[in-house]
């Protein structure tokens, strides 16, 4: 086994912080950009663009859904040369991930979204005007990780006391002390099966004042 393969699964294993979930979206996010055309008309091709997308990872999965999360028509929009014109726009597609799909179903599900993906970025590059396209590997995560907000809290309080309980000495007894108010929930993907969510509380562990 080469250095580099060990090290990549050491990277795997190491995903063992945080309240284990199984995720239940699996998420594609892409960047679809148009050079050499006026940004009003980029944008109408761009927009025919991912909705045959769309229809393409419907038929893939009839639950394919799209979310447009950018725009961006360059620092360049305003050039006077065509050749400096570009706009891109950023979305993400999800397709539901359903409790009864097994390990197996999910990869399966992702390696078909991998390779339409390949299919529609190759035909993309074919059209006139050129398009763009750029996939990321889709990623299976939680579509409302905040619903599990109270039980990773109190995972963590529960870890804080523990760790308060075994460095505390007979004399001078520990608490957790002037804690901030908890961010968002983090979700980590582990596998097409499993996310760790996470708080990131900042906060510290002290003495516990005599008479307290």
């Amino acid at each position: 086994m080469s250095m580099k393969s060990a090290a990549e699964m050491v990277a795997r294993e190491s995903h063992t912080q945080g309240l284990a979930v199984r995720p239940d979206v699996l998420t594609t996010r892409f960047a679809a950009r148009v050079a050499e055309v006026d940004p009003d008309r980029a944008v109408l091709v761009l927009k025919a663009a991912c909705e045959i997308l769309l229809r393409r990872m419907r038929e893939l999965h009839p639950s394919a859904t799209l979310r447009m999360t950018a725009l961006d028509v360059g620092r360049d929009a305003t050039a006077k040369s065509r050749d400096e014109l570009s706009t891109r726009v950023d979305a993400e597609i999800d397709v539901a991930l359903t409790p009864d799909m097994d390990w197996w179903n999910r990869a399966q599900l992702s390696a078909a979204v991998s390779v339409l993906a390949r299919t529609l970025s190759g035909e993309a590059r074919k059209q006139k005007p050129v398009i763009e396209v750029i996939f990321q590997q889709p990623v299976a995560l939680l579509r409302e990780p905040e619903r599990h907000r109270t039980e990773v809290l109190r995972r963590w309080v529960t870890r804080a006391k523990e760790l308060a309980t075994l460095a505390q000495s007979e004399g001078a007894p520990l608490a957790v002390a002037g804690c901030d108010p908890p961010g968002d929930v983090q979700q980590t993907p582990v596998s097409v099966d499993e996310v760790r969510l996470s708080l990131h509380v900042g906060g510290r562990i002290d003495v516990v004042p005599r008479g307290a």
